[in-house]
């Protein structure tokens, strides 16, 4: 019951409001069925801070933490290679690219999405950097305007097609650009590659270029 009920509770309520003590009883339920994944690995392997961060960037971005063993089981896997929890999510997002996939295909088996220039991918991956706010695009303002209106005109072109407007990038990348594009364009999604799953159709609807590129 009270795991129905702080489910509701993270549904309705903003990212943020994810406390410690929510997430102590997520792990406490998830003990009663993966009892060895909990005891060998919280907190003494992977604090409750850690869990808390990953799980708050999955909910800022609508990601059902519903599988938590597998969140676990992903974080555990690589909290030795690395501690930064923006990198642990992106690993966590692929070990859910089944969930992520059901969220946005359509009734076809089909997502609709548009993609990213190479040239323009290359400059972005370049310029991606782990700040004291986490992974961000550390690029000029000029380009910066020129990439969020580029994205604009995809969004545009996808919406007028009656699809959600999706943007597909290298995993490098995603979540940084997502960054740098929230406050234009809050309602974009943007997923890897590495987070659709190989039994649906990618079909893509454009290509985020610059306008005086070829």
């Amino acid at each position: 019951m009270m795991a129905t009920h702080l489910t509701e509770t993270i549904k309705t309520y903003a990212a943020e409001l994810l406390t410690r003590q929510d997430v102590a009883h997520l792990i406490e339920t998830l003990k009663e069925d993966h009892p060895s994944l909990v005891e060998d690995v919280v907190p003494n392997v992977v604090s409750f801070s850690i869990i808390q961060k990953v799980l708050r960037s999955l909910l800022n971005e609508r990601v059902p933490i519903r599988d938590l063993a597998t969140i676990m089981e992903t974080i555990t896997d690589y909290h030795q290679a690395t501690k930064e929890t923006d990198v642990l999510a992106e690993y966590v997002r692929m070990a859910l690219k089944r969930q992520i996939t059901e969220m946005y295909k359509d009734k076809d088996n089909k997502i609709y999405v548009f993609t990213i220039d190479p040239g323009i991918e290359q400059m972005l991956t370049d310029a991606v950097q782990n700040t004291k706010q986490g992974l961000m695009l550390v690029i000029n303002p000029a380009d910066s305007e020129r990439l969020i209106a580029a994205v604009g005109v995809q969004i545009d072109k996808i919406s007028e097609a009656g699809h959600n407007p999706i943007c597909l990038s290298s995993p490098n990348v995603r979540l940084a650009l997502k960054r740098l594009t929230e406050a234009a364009y809050p309602a974009l999604t943007v997923l890897s590659y590495n987070e659709i799953s190989n039994n649906v159709e990618v079909v893509s609807t454009g290509t985020v270029r610059f306008e005086n590129d070829n």
